[in-house]
């Protein structure tokens, strides 16, 4: 009788472990399907431009979680999370933090610290903090989402990895190179045997790699690795998917870097007209991309394209004056030099 206990305990273990998924996965989609998108839609119907307010239509749905949820915490904590995660990729890193914040208070206090479920929240709270700019702060809940994920997933799991890049990232930023290189050639390793070459995550790390090799003046090999990295995403996601064109710039810098400029030219225009058509003509993405546009110009001569794209540039980060000072002043700067 007593030899059986154990795995009945299991067997009960792994049922609400299952139905605990099954349940977060419910009350995500019913979030998502009747609050967040039946507020999209009616703000379309009414004829309004939802790209515009997809933020503030966000507010609105989720001001509702704590009445929805606030019975089931931990539930709670799965929507707020993924509402963060909207935030996040809308680029609202203090509204995430906010929503990331809240779900690590739930998620600690309904299924304990070191749940995997915890040590996420940790994770994305810990890259909103690199957002903002609070590099000590996101040092530490990445200190403790690794040290948790390895403990309760292992070095393997995609989630510890995911962590490692960041890490990784966060030493690169803060000019920690050396550690920066050791871990992110492990990660990579790790990734390319485990998920694959063309996997997303995997190509990610190697994109930054590349990016952390450009630092270090080793042109060659963060080149190799940054045009790997756009055709793998081009084939895999299609030419039009974020990843892609953020992975296209990336492959026309180096290129550039490396005095291929009409390469980098032949990969940066169709790029620029996808930012454009995907995000405006005053996104951060749409204005870094004419910039570059603009010193490839000016390395083949073509001065008069060069001071087209940094108006149009200026043009776009003069509607945002208090959040894009500084790459006002640096376009400022440029077009002056071009006189």
């Amino acid at each position: 009788e007593s030899v059986h206990r154990p795995r009945r305990g299991r067997a009960r273990e792994a049922a609400a472990k299952s139905q605990y998924e099954s349940d977060k996965a419910t009350a995500i989609n019913n979030f998502i399907t009747n609050d967040f998108m039946m507020k999209l839609l009616a703000a379309s119907n009414d004829g309004a431009d939802p790209s515009g307010g997809t933020e503030s239509l966000v507010d609105l749905a989720s001001a509702n979680i704590g009445t929805m949820f606030g019975a089931t915490p931990a539930l709670e904590a799965a929507v707020r999370n993924e509402v963060g995660t909207i935030y996040y990729n809308l680029g609202s890193a203090r509204k995430a933090a906010d929503q990331f914040s809240l779900a690590l208070d739930l998620w600690e206090s309904a299924v304990g610290p070191d749940h995997p479920d915890t040590l996420k929240a940790v994770n994305n709270l810990a890259q909103c903090q690199v957002m903002l700019q609070q590099n000590g702060e996101a040092e530490i809940l990445y200190q403790r989402a690794l040290a948790g994920r390895l403990k309760a997933l292992g070095e393997e799991n995609p989630f510890t990895l995911a962590t490692m890049n960041n890490q990784a990232e966060l030493f690169r930023r803060t000019k920690r190179i050396d550690e920066a290189e050791k871990l992110l050639r492990r990660v990579v390793m790790i990734q390319q045997r485990v998920l694959g070459e063309k996997e997303k995550n995997t190509l990610i790390s190697m994109a930054n790699l590349g990016s952390l090799l450009i630092q270090r003046g080793q042109i060659d090999e963060a080149l190799e690795l940054h045009l790997k990295v756009f055709e793998a995403t081009r084939e895999t996601l299609g030419a039009d998917h974020i990843i892609t064109m953020h992975a296209a710039s990336r492959a026309a810098q180096t290129l550039h870097r490396a005095g291929k400029h009409n390469e980098a030219l032949e990969i940066l225009q169709p790029v620029l007209n996808q930012f454009v058509k995907l995000r405006g003509t005053d996104h951060a993405d749409t204005i870094a991309t004419r910039r570059l546009l603009a010193k490839v110009h000016l390395a083949l001569s073509n001065q008069a394209d060069a001071a087209a794209q940094l108006a149009l540039a200026l043009d776009g980060a003069n509607r945002h004056p208090e959040q894009m000072a500084d790459t006002i002043q640096r376009i400022r700067r440029d077009l002056d030099s071009l006189k």
